[in-house]
């Protein structure tokens, strides 16, 4: 398996895919509320919470990276040996969009042995189970089959 760096614009979709939702997802400010306080949880730093939570999640995929290549710096992109600092972007993407985006964060994030015991997995699971509570039709579908 090999493992990158994502740039810099994936951690920024998805930090502010938690502050603004998605393109077609139907979200309620409550949820989003919800979701922001979950996260919280996980972060460690007094700073501010886009800027945190990027962080967050960029340490954990440099660190799944460096795992997988021995400690290999030169496997580091410059931008991620710098303070991360939320930029806005100027698109949301669609539910779908977001799940893969995550699945690649995920994928490229999870080499250190100690990934499912980390915040930015805690995170990234809770964004997942959000953001499917928002796709279109959920609400609608059965929630227990059978009888």
């Amino acid at each position: 398996m090999s493992a990158f760096v994502v740039n810099k614009i994936h951690i920024d979709l998805i930090v502010q895919s938690v502050l603004h939702g998605t393109e077609d997802g139907e979200h309620e400010a409550w949820m989003d509320k919800l979701l922001r306080q979950d996260i919280a949880r996980y972060l460690q730093g007094d700073g501010v919470f886009t800027d945190e939570l990027g962080q967050c999640l960029l340490d954990q995929n440099v660190r799944s990276v460096l795992y997988r290549y021995n400690g290999d710096e030169s496997m580091i992109p410059d931008y991620a040996k710098q303070p991360y600092r939320f930029e806005p972007l100027p698109f949301r993407p669609t539910i779908v969009e977001l799940l893969k985006a995550l699945d690649c964060y995920e994928y490229q994030s999870c080499e250190s042995p100690d990934w499912e015991g980390s915040s930015a997995y805690r995170i990234v699971q809770s964004i997942r189970r959000h953001i499917i509570r928002c796709l279109p039709g959920y609400d609608e579908a059965p929630w227990s089959w059978g009888d």
